[in-house]
């Protein structure tokens, strides 16, 4: 090299770096849960009767509105014209009490009769509109037995449970069928740790035992009251997609849960192996220290540190393989 020739200083190699953020620390928890409908109707009658037919088996799926079974319409028939004959009756019953009445009234004006007459007149057409109106009752209610004969689905559902044949006779109190809901839920049980970190919404993943794929859902609702058994709280997830699902299998249910504390996450290409360790470098004034911080495992591309790492410092992201301690660098954010 001639006298003259100074060598060219070195380079500073060129580092991104990103400032440490304090955010929420997730862990994951896992349970198992029962594929439920979300919803399950009794299917009953409002009045005794005989059934004439039924429309609906075991597996049918059916839409709101689908006749599932009626009732046989004689019984429901006799009453209705019972109900209108007492109706008939009592409003002849009640012109004659009325003009009676006015008779009476007619005939204590002209001081023929006395008060007495007067008041037994009044109390029998008093009594005739209160037959009136028990009889027009009556025959609301028979209209209505006569109507309700035909029994609809209340929902979209299939037809799990049917116990029901055509000529049998039933009574309000029966469960005919049973309706589940085609959309269908997750219930779980969730520890008394992890349930304050749970919240309406959050996802979660529902798989059965051995199987890569799964479904999504979501937390539809987090019980009030543990089970004074096993101090765990029961959790109702909504599935998102049910098209493989079936009532009654067991699944995992896999949460995400929120910690009590902040914590600090790094990208996880931040970390390095140094002397078979693994170490982070952090940029102070322009100059590349490494650290050994505590990490825990790897979350979906990110890193938790439990201790070594603070809020606010520069950590190089991309370019720490090519560094070394005490190295200048040049800053990209």
């Amino acid at each position: 090299v001639a006298a003259d020739e100074v060598p060219a200083p070195p380079t500073a190699p060129r580092v991104e770096v990103m400032a440490v953020e304090l955010e929420a620390r997730r862990y994951r928890v896992r349970s198992l849960g029962e594929i439920r409908p979300a919803a399950e109707h009794r299917i009953t009658v409002r009045a005794p009767g005989r059934v004439r037919s039924v429309h609906a088996d075991v597996g049918d799926r059916v839409e709101a509105g689908h006749v599932l079974l009626r009732l046989d319409p004689r019984r429901g028939g006799l009453a209705l014209e019972r109900a209108q004959t007492s109706v008939e009756r009592a409003e002849v019953d009640l012109r004659r009490a009325e003009q009676e009445l006015k008779r009476i009234r007619r005939l204590r004006g002209r001081r023929v009769v006395g008060d007495q007459a007067l008041e037994q007149a009044e109390a029998r057409a008093e009594l005739a509109r209160a037959a009136l109106a028990d009889a027009k009752a009556a025959d609301r209610l028979a209209h209505l037995d006569l109507s309700e004969g035909t029994v609809r689905a209340p929902i979209d559902g299939i037809v799990t449970r049917r116990a029901v044949e055509p000529g049998q006779r039933v009574q309000p109190a029966e469960s005919l069928m049973i309706l589940d809901a085609e959309s269908l839920e997750v219930a779980t049980w969730i520890s008394e740790r992890d349930v304050r970190g749970s919240r309406i919404g959050d996802a979660a993943r529902v798989g059965l035992w051995g199987r890569e794929s799964g479904w999504t859902a979501n937390v539809a609702e987090i019980g009030r009251r543990a089970d004074p058994r096993t101090g765990n709280f029961p959790v109702r997830l909504r599935l998102g997609h049910d098209g493989d699902a079936r009532v009654g299998l067991t699944v995992e249910v896999e949460f995400e849960i929120r910690a009590d504390t902040a914590a600090v996450k790094i990208p996880e290409k931040a970390v390095v192996t140094r002397g078979r360790r693994l170490a982070v470098f952090v940029v102070e004034d322009g100059v590349a220290r490494r650290v050994h911080p505590r990490l825990g495992p790897p979350l979906d591309g990110q890193v938790p540190v439990f201790e070594g790492l603070a809020a606010g410092q520069s950590v190089v992201v991309d370019g720490a393989t090519r560094i070394v301690d005490g190295a200048h660098v040049e800053m990209v954010p």
